[in-house]
Formats: structure tokens, sequence, C-alpha cells
């Protein structure tokens, strides 16, 4: 009795484990959805507009990627500078190192002129963009996938168990 009570539960941990991970992965893609059309917004914002970054930060913040903006804000208000705020805002995403370490690197260039700051944010908005569809036609790949190895692994130990 004790043994099928401990298969049961790593077969639930096991579909946990993989419904977490799935769970991940759709957080990182609703993250990079709004980050695209929140850069999107800004650049016309500033193009058409000439808005202020704190006033875009603020503006932004309210949307589905809000923390991120909410946080450079709240730290360009503490006095921080731009590049470093947007630096630590960028590694707090649930995105892959690599698009976090772009992200970072836009804080450099968004401090300068119009042009610069417009470029910035569409080059971002663009690699978003990439990385979101890329991701989406290996969507169902990866589900399988994440599912078999999880699903699998939990019988492997419950064979093993019992």
């Amino acid at each position: 009795m004790l043994r099928w009570l401990g298969a049961g539960l790593i077969l639930c941990g096991g579909v946990l484990t993989s419904a977490e991970l799935l769970k991940a992965r759709r957080s990182a893609q609703r993250t990079r959805l709004a980050l695209m059309e929140a850069f999107a917004s800004m650049e016309s914002e500033i193009r058409l507009l000439l808005t202020p970054l704190p006033v875009l930060l603020r503006q932004c913040g309210a949307g589905n990627a809000g923390a991120f903006f909410t946080r450079v804000s709240q730290a360009l208000s503490s006095g921080e500078m731009l590049a470093a705020a947007w630096r630590d805002a960028a590694d707090a995403l649930p995105l892959p190192e690599d698009e976090r370490t772009q992200l970072a690197a836009m804080g450099q260039r968004l401090g300068g002129t119009e042009e610069s700051a417009c470029a910035a944010l569409s080059l971002a908005a663009s690699a978003l963009r990439r990385s979101y569809e890329r991701a989406e036609a290996k969507n169902g790949e990866y589900e399988r996938l994440i599912t078999s190895i999880c699903i699998g692994m939990s019988l492997f130990l419950v064979v093993l168990l019992l």
C-alpha cells in the first residue's frame, strides 16, 4: 500500500514539474508580447508627441509588462542612472539570459537623442518579435518534449520503486 502511495506521489510530482516548466515558458511568451507592445507604443509616443521617458515609463507601468517599467521608474525617481535601472529591471524578467542581456544593453541607448531612443526601442521590439515567433514555432514540440521527459522519468522511478 505504501509503495502505491509513493508511486502515485512520484507521478504527481512529474505532472506538476511538467506543468511548472510549461507555465514558465508561457510566462516568458506573455512577457515578450507585452514588452513588444510597450516598446512600439513608447516609440510612437516619442516620435509623434515627444513624450519624455519618465512619463512613458509611468504610462507603461500600468500594462502587462508593468513590473519592468515600474521598477525602472522607481529606480530613476530614487536617483539611479537610466542604464543601471534598465539593466537591473531587465535582469529580473522571466526571459532567457541572452534576451535579458540584449534588453539590458538597450538601456545605454535610451538616454541619448530622440532618434537613438526610437532606434533602440525598434531594435528591441524586433528582437523580441523574432524570439516570440521562434518560440511559438517550437511550442508544440517543446510541450511534448517536456511532458514526455517529466512523465517518462516519473514512470521510470515508479518502476524502480515497485
